[in-house]
C-alpha cells in the first residue's frame, strides 16, 4: 500500500484539523469612531440637551433643522400650546415663566390667600345652597 494513500486515509478518519483561534481585537480599536447624533446639526446641543431634560416633565422639546425658528417646545398638559424661539436660551427662559404649579397635590392651597379665597368660596357656597 502507497504510504500517502494510507496518510490521507488517517486523516480523514481524524478529521479536520483544529482551526486555530481568531486573532483577538485590541481593546480600543474601534474607539476613533465616534457617533454625533446631533451635535453637528443643533447648535449648542449640550445647552439644548440641559434645557430639555429640565422641562421634560412638562414639555416635549424637539429641533427641526430647516425652521427659521428651530427650538420647539409642546406642553404635554395641552397639546395646543406650542412656543417656538431661534434661541435655546429664549426657550429656556419661555418655559421657566410656564412652569406648572410646584406643588404636587392640586387641592393644597399654595400660599394662605388661596386658603382664604378657598374658604370664602366655600362659604358663599354654603349659603347659596
Amino acid at each position: 500500500m502507497d504510504v500517502s494513500v494510507l496518510d490521507s486515509y488517517q486523516r480523514s478518519e481524524r478529521g479536520a484539523r483544529p482551526q486555530s483561534p481568531p486573532a483577538l481585537r485590541r481593546p480600543g480599536r474601534h474607539a476613533a469612531r465616534t457617533r454625533s447624533y446631533g451635535t453637528d446639526r443643533i447648535p449648542g446641543y449640550g445647552r439644548f440637551c440641559e434645557v430639555a431634560s429640565r422641562h421634560r416633565s412638562d414639555w416635549w422639546i424637539t429641533y427641526d433643522h430647516g425652521s427659521p425658528t428651530p427650538y420647539r417646545a409642546q406642553s404635554r398638559r395641552d397639546e395646543d400650546t406650542v412656543i417656538t424661539t431661534s434661541s435655546v436660551d429664549v426657550l429656556d427662559d419661555a418655559l421657566a415663566a410656564l412652569t406648572g404649579v410646584a406643588y404636587a397635590r392640586p387641592y393644597v392651597p399654595a400660599t394662605s390667600a388661596d386658603a382664604d379665597e378657598r374658604r370664602l368660596l366655600a362659604d358663599t357656597m354654603r349659603e347659596v345652597a
